[in-house]
């Protein structure tokens, strides 16, 4: 199956299959089929007994075949739960919480041993049949348009086949569970019926994130660390949530733009809240909303470290900027100030030693963690980049306090232009989302009120106001050039 992070294309099994089976169960006297080399002598069982064996959840347990044109090929453990009830096929995400639900029509087929090879069209050989003693079609299944799916058992073995068109897309070994119940699934169906998403696509991006109208915000985060230990499960109730984990009883909290929240319920209350950041691979480095405001900030801070590493830099190279990595999703290019690349190793806690540029690329390791173990002399430059600065967090260690409380942005909250006088810039509404995370709401307002668009820069995805200007709102931004290491920011807050 080809496989999106968050969304699911299904595909099912062809027409003249479909009517095969509804034929099948017409529960007229099956007929007496006579042996062939690819057909054995079977009584075929009527439709309730097919469904009854079959009936329950799975989960995949080997790749068969995948078309060499997928970008995905499944290995491994997969967060995919297949159910079969009696008259739906449900594909659920433990992790996303996702279901699709479709039709179902049992039956009991033989196919004969060419049943794949005249539906495969890629160099890859079929998967060979001639093992397999009993071989049946059980199911066919359609989402009414172009998806369809075909169920199969070869032996003991059940095969679940994806179409797309009339070629076979993939096949996946399937094996039962018992971590997932059909009550499981349709438990978490009644909720998404009953609490539909309301999705908002902006028109500023090609392929924008999913957004809900009562969304969880970093703010929300902030306000909810504050209770601290007198955090309920009541005040998770306003925000929109999908069900995940095995039996589909865990809460996950996508925050807008930020990082993923699950909250755990124990005997009607709430057993823990665990802040995910995006900015790690590891599900298990998490960190309870409970430890409260502080620790949550903490967390935020875009150089905090997840990662067991070691880099190795002789910091030598060629007197060139050299691009080592283009995140597409932030919409910035990270460059060294050298071209060494190719001398610079990743070491993990496992002895594993990569060069940095395949560990970027591989995903095994962020910019981030990287330049929080070592690497040095990073430069972050925005695409979108009409004032030729670039953000600045990431290569040099920048305290920021407001009012002298400490808080951690974003790595693309500064942005400076080494201009004659050093111009500073700052997100706009970032800053005013932290006015407002530490309590100056009325702040907040004033700076939003103080500028016109002809203020505002747009670099990258964000709003820049200049440091400078801030004073039309009673702010100071006090950057520290005088130091060398841990330079302050400070944002002072002034009478207007």
């Amino acid at each position: 199956m080809n496989v999106d992070k968050k969304y699911y294309s299904i595909y099912f099994v062809l027409l003249a299959a479909v009517s095969a089976c509804m034929l099948i169960t017409a529960r007229l006297a099956p007929p007496n089929i006579v042996a062939t080399e690819n057909e054995p002598t079977i009584d075929m069982p009527i439709y309730n007994t097919v469904f009854e064996n079959i009936r329950g959840c799975y989960v995949f347990d080997e790749n068969i075949y995948t078309n060499p044109l997928s970008s995905f090929v499944a290995f491994g453990k997969m967060p995919y739960i297949y159910g079969f009830t009696e008259n739906e096929f449900i594909i659920a995400n433990t992790d996303g919480g996702d279901l699709q639900n479709y039709a179902v029509e049992y039956c009991k087929k033989p196919v004969g041993f060419d049943e794949f090879s005249s539906k495969i069209n890629s160099p890859l050989s079929p998967p060979q049949l001639t093992a397999y003693k009993e071989r049946y079609l059980l199911a066919v299944i359609s989402d009414g348009n172009s998806s369809k799916y075909s169920l199969y058992s070869m032996d003991s073995e059940i095969w679940l086949a994806e179409f797309r068109g009339n070629w076979i897309w993939s096949i996946y070994r399937l094996t039962k569970t018992q971590n997932t119940t059909l009550a499981d699934l349709k438990r978490a169906k009644k909720y998404y019926a009953d609490n539909p998403p309301y999705e908002w696509t902006p028109g500023l991006y090609e392929n924008p994130p999913r957004f809900y109208e009562n969304q969880m915000t970093l703010k929300d985060v902030y306000t909810l660390a504050r209770k601290g230990g007198a955090l309920t499960l009541i005040d998770f109730e306003p925000f929109y949530y999908h069900l995940s984990g095995s039996d589909f009883t865990e809460r996950r909290y996508e925050v807008a733009g930020a990082d993923i929240v699950f909250v755990r319920v124990k005997d009607g209350m709430l057993d823990s809240a665990m802040l995910w950041s995006r900015r790690t691979l590891d599900p298990a480095q998490v960190i309870d909303l409970r430890e409260g405001f502080e620790a949550i900030a903490k967390y935020q801070d875009p150089l905090s470290s997840f990662a067991d590493i070691t880099i190795e830099d002789t910091h030598i190279g060629e007197d060139m900027r050299e691009l080592i990595y283009n995140y597409d999703y932030d919409q910035c290019c990270y460059y060294l100030n050298t071209k060494r690349a190719d001398s610079i190793f990743v070491v993990f806690g496992n002895d594993k030693r990569l060069p940095l540029k395949r560990a970027l690329e591989e995903r095994l390791v962020t910019i981030e963690e990287a330049v929080a173990h070592g690497l040095r002399n990073v430069s972050m430059v925005p695409i979108v980049n009409p004032l030729g600065g670039e953000f600045v967090t990431l290569q040099h260690p920048y305290a920021f306090s407001m009012n002298n409380e400490a808080f951690y942005p974003s790595k693309s909250f500064m942005y400076v232009v080494w201009d004659n006088d050093i111009s500073v810039y700052f997100d706009m509404d970032e800053l005013t989302q932290f006015l407002e995370w530490y309590g100056y709401d009325e702040k907040a307002k004033e700076l939003r009120q103080s500028f016109d668009l002809l203020e505002i820069t747009a670099i990258a995805r964000g709003n820049y106001v200049r440091g400078t200007t801030l004073a039309a709102a009673g702010i100071i931004a006090s950057v520290g050039w005088e130091f060398s290491f841990h330079t302050p920011v400070r944002f002072i807050f002034t009478a207007k």
